[in-house]
This record gives structure tokens, sequence and C-alpha cells, in this order.
């Protein structure tokens, strides 16, 4: 500021001088901050959607780029085994091969946990197959060391390759992740590519989604308890005292079957948590006066050979307030069989808790006949579609004679299921089946909704 006179001459000048230093680092911070994910260096979602943008908007005609996404297989390993600390140096070490791999004029980003993605830049599908199997075996060769620990990763690429100025970032991204997913369900450490093509995308989505829909289910009671009669052979008139409850998943005031979830339950490992939920949802209809008599549940495979899970679901049988008897575990010959060890003792301890057992499916398989002798049973129920047979084939109808006799010499109960008519009914019951279960003599009704305080299980996606 001038310094002037009483006559307005200026005879001098004030100067003030600010340090602006601190402030201007930490506009740069920020500004830093803003773009960077702090831990690995690379680019945010944010920024990298955004650089994304502007160069697909700057496409001439003709030119590719191909959009990748990368998912860590096995890192959750690392952060149960040896903390979050062993997991942010792995994330780091990760981002720095992705960096290393990387061309110039190419933007790497970190999205989110251990998920990162790649913008190649002016690529064909031909030089991005090359440069992410590149990266996909890196990764799978690198080995990461922790105090006395030695991991291995890997992951899973999804990828797009998309042309012209008028492509749609999030729709491109979105077919990437897509294809991310597919990677990891075709068996994980692969690279997959896919089209914009949003009719395949779609189904693929619907298919994939399902891990999400059950999670949903178990944490918010969407799944549905159906119970259908099994009647003696000589009351079938009577009300009903044994019954299978069945499962059923309700997604937005549709009825979903199981042949539509149950697959994806088994191959995204959730088939045991919702075999759990049955037990408990069950244990509380009996404990609060919904249920009577007995009533039946069907134990998957995986239930059966793992040891925790039956553990566990000993530890809440053994802890609910039933009568005795009012329990009975179906499992199927063939998981039975593969777990032999595991499932004679899981159900011995049944049996010794007031439960009944019964092998599922008998003769779908038929070569467990050396096995029932050695099995804690009490009845075999008859495959279903050899039921269905019976009339039309006089081979099944004497398997099905020779099952029924076979089981009764071993002093066990037979259970015919799928009975749909008077005449298979009458058939059955003179060859001395014992049970019966089919529409023919009920549907399926559903339970009503009994959820006590507490008595919810906790479940988790695996990574």
């Amino acid at each position: 500021s001038p310094i002037r006179g009483d006559d307005q001459t200026v005879s001098g000048a004030v100067i003030t001088i600010r340090d602006t230093t601190e402030q201007k680092k930490l506009a740069e911070r920020i500004e830093y901050q803003a773009s960077f994910d702090q831990l690995t260096g690379l680019l945010n979602r944010h920024a990298f959607e955004q650089r994304c943008r502007e160069q697909l908007a700057g496409t001439v005609p003709g030119a590719t780029h191909a959009i990748a996404l990368i998912d860590l297989d096995r890192f959750k390993t690392i952060n149960d085994t040896s903390g979050h600390s062993a997991g942010d140096e792995v994330l780091k070490q990760i981002a720095g091969i992705i960096k290393s791999r990387v061309r110039r004029g190419d933007y790497a980003a970190r999205i989110g946990g251990d998920e990162y993605a790649v913008f190649l830049n002016d690529c064909n599908q031909e030089s991005a197959t090359a440069v992410l199997n590149e990266l996909r075996q890196l990764i799978a060769d690198y080995r990461f060391a922790w105090e006395d620990k030695l991991f291995s990763l890997g992951c899973s690429i999804g990828v797009v390759v998309v042309s012209g100025s008028n492509a749609d970032f999030s729709d491109a991204l979105q077919c990437a992740d897509t294809a991310c997913y597919m990677s990891k369900d075709g068996g994980r450490n692969r690279v997959t590519f896919t089209d914009l093509d949003f009719e395949t995308i779609t189904s693929k989505r619907e298919e994939i989604d399902w891990p999400r829909k059950i999670q949903q289910a178990l944490d918010q009671h969407g799944f549905v308890l159906h119970a259908q009669p099994i009647f003696p052979a000589d009351h079938i008139e009577s009300p009903a005292r044994f019954r299978e409850v069945l499962i059923r998943m309700k997604d937005q005031g549709e009825t979903i079957y199981p042949n539509a979830f149950i697959p994806a339950a088994e191959r995204y490992d959730l088939i045991t948590d919702i075999d759990k939920y049955v037990v408990r949802e069950v244990l509380n209809q009996i404990e609060q006066g919904g249920l009577d008599g007995v009533t039946c549940m069907n134990l998957s495979g995986k239930t059966l050979g793992d040891e925790s899970v039956t553990n566990e679901l000993i530890e809440i049988v053994a802890g609910a307030e039933m009568p005795h008897g009012s329990l009975c575990f179906e499992v199927t010959e063939t998981a039975t069989i593969t777990n032999i060890d595991n499932a004679s003792t899981f159900l011995q301890q049944l049996r010794d808790l007031g439960c009944f057992t019964s092998l599922d499916d008998f003769g779908s398989g038929l070569s467990s006949f050396n096995y029932l002798d050695s099995l804690p049973l009490d009845f075999i129920k008859i495959d279903g579609d050899l039921i269905q047979k019976v009339l039309q084939k006089s081979e099944t109808r004497v398997m099905v004679e020779s099952i029924n006799n076979i089981a009764h010499t071993l002093g066990l109960k037979t259970i015919a299921e799928y009975v749909d008519s008077e005449q298979l009914y009458e058939a059955l019951k003179e060859m001395g089946v014992d049970h019966f279960q089919g529409f023919y003599l009920g549907r399926p009704e559903a339970l009503p909704a009994t959820h006590l305080p507490g008595k919810n299980i906790g479940v988790s996606v695996p990574a």
C-alpha cells in the first residue's frame, strides 16, 4: 500500500507478505485426495469414471478401448488370519503389480475393497487379452509373506471392449462387472470377455444375483416354509401327524421354488445357512405350538460333509425345548455315501437326541444296499422317479418291491413319495409300503411365520 504525503506524493510503501505454503499444500492434498486412493495411490472410482468418460467422448471413429474389472481371489483369508494391516499391504503390492503392467495412456484404479479397474486406451480384444492375461499370471504367481505365513492369491477379471464415442461408460462398467462374476463362477483365476449385449447380460446378472437374493431372504425372513403331509398306509383319512417341510422364497410378491435357488445356494456355499435357517424356524414352530407330531427336514450334502456345521446343528437341536420324536432329518443316498463316516456319526447323534432319521431318494443310485445295515436309520424314502414308473414298468415295480422288502428286513419303515393317484397308492399299499406322500394325499401348505427374538442366525456371502 503506498505511503503518501500531504501533497499526495508517494514517499514509500507498506508491503505485506503472507506465507501460503501450507494453504497451497492443503489445496494440493485435497485435490489429490479427490482423485486418488489413499492406500494404493491409484485413481479412485470417481476420478476413474470421469477420465474414462472423457476418453470415450473423444474417441475417433474405428478406435476401441477395453474396460476391465479385477477382483482378488482368496483375499478375505489374509484379512481373517493376519489382520487388516496385512490386507492393506497386499492391496498396495497388488496395485504396484497393476501399475507395472498398464501402458502409458491407460488408467488404473482401486474402486473399492479388493476390486481394481483398468481402462486400456486404444486397445482391441487381442491386445487386451495379452495384457490382462499377463497381469492375471503375475498376480497368480505373487506370494505374500507376513510374519510366519505365506499366502497366494489370484484374480478374476471381467472385460468389455467398447468402440465409438457414443459408448456409455456406465453400461460398459456393468457389463465388465458381470463378466468378472462370470470369471468367479467359472472357477476363478481367469479372464472373461463379454459384449455390450444386454439381453445376455441381463440373463447372467439374474443368475449371478442369486447370492444377494438368498442372503437377503436369510436376513429378512424372505423364506416361507410349507408342509406336505405324510400318511401311514391305513390312516390316510385321519389328520396327518407326520409331514415334510419344504422351503420357498418370496421375492417381490412372487413365490420362487427350490429348483430355482438351491443350485445357486450350493454353488455359492449358502446351502448350509439355509439348512440351519430351516431347522431354527421349525424349532420355533414347535416351541410355539404350531407343529405337533413328526416334522421332517432335508439336509444338503454340503451340510452332511462339514463337521463344524453338523456339530452346530447338534447344539441347536440339543438346546431346543420339544417333545421326544418331534423331528426327522432326511439325508440323500448320494450325500450319505460320499460322507459315510461323518454321516453315520451325525445321524447317531440325532437319534440319541430323540430324532428320527431317514434316507431320502433311495433307489436313485442303488449303490447303498451294503451300507443300510451300518447306518443309524429309521426310514427309507423311495425315490420319486421310481415310484412314478411303478404302474408303467414291471421291472420298476419289482425294484420298488425289493427296496421295500430289504428295508423291512432291516427293521426300517418305508415312505413312497410322488404318489399322485389312487391307482398308484393302491399298488404301493399292496406291496406293503408303510407311508405315503404326494399330491393325491395332500399338497404342501404354507406354515405361519414365527420368528422368535434371538433365534436368527447370521450369514454372509463369501468373497
